[in-house]
């Protein structure tokens, strides 16, 4: 087997994208997670958490003035001034190596955009491949959106783009910010336009179960473990970091 295949690569940066009037420690125990994880299997690991549209001490209409103009922009239209800082703020701090960015609610809308702005700007060295990563040709670069709302994931991004969200036992969504906006586009088919709700749907879309709601996608204690003795969070984790890991 060679070195590099299925091992995380030599440097990892993560950075955890938080959403809409959220606890400035939301997301930390997913952060502490899956660093103590990623460490544990050799790779070199840093993970910030960021708020691109700011946390519960910003007011709430300014923050969804700008997820709502984030929900529908599309490339080529202007995004919002969180999802321009929260790339500025990746791209001043990113080491090389590989890049998994993880938003949950709003931050994945984010997630998306901020790895756009950085895949579409000539790339500064820090962007280039990790020269001290052997046998790395360039950049592991991964997307994960989880419980977030539908947007749209340009055509060159989705293989890099996982969406997680709480399902039934039947696979509908059972949380119901997975329900807000679209992966909807037109397309030509058989010479006429049609419509297809998946036009700009991430390349990996998983349900998974768990206990609770949208706020409790990264619980570890009760009562959000299930029959199996699983929590919240360790299915989180399960599903994360080979996504990250994978070359």
């Amino acid at each position: 087997m060679p070195k590099s295949m299925n091992l995380p690569p030599r440097k990892l940066d993560i950075y955890l994208l938080a959403g809409v009037a959220t606890a400035p420690n939301f997301m930390e125990e997913l952060r502490q997670a899956l660093v103590r994880r990623l460490r544990s299997a050799g790779a070199d690991v840093r993970a910030d958490l960021l708020f691109p549209y700011g946390d519960w001490n910003r007011k709430l209409l300014p923050q969804l003035y700008e997820i709502r103009r984030d929900l529908v922009c599309r490339e080529g239209r202007r995004h919002s001034t969180g999802c321009a800082a929260a790339a500025e703020a990746i791209r001043a701090t990113y080491r090389g190596g590989g890049l998994a960015i993880i938003g949950h609610s709003g931050g994945g809308v984010a997630a998306v955009h901020a790895a756009r702005l950085l895949r579409s700007r000539q790339q500064p060295e820090r962007l280039r491949p990790d020269r001290g990563n052997e046998g790395a040709e360039a950049p592991s670069w991964r997307v994960i959106q989880i419980g977030s709302p539908k947007c749209a994931v340009p055509d060159d991004m989705r293989d890099s783009v996982m969406y997680v969200y709480a399902a039934r036992p039947c696979g509908r969504p059972a949380d119901p910010v997975t329900r807000l906006g679209t992966w909807g586009g037109w397309e030509r088919g058989g010479g006429l336009p049609r419509w297809n709700p998946r036009r700009y749907a991430p390349g990996v879309i998983v349900p998974v179960r768990i206990r609770g709601g949208h706020p409790d996608y990264f619980r570890s204690r009760e009562p959000y473990i299930d029959e199996e003795g699983v929590s919240n969070l360790e299915k989180m984790l399960q599903l994360t970091v080979p996504w990250i890991e994978r070359r």
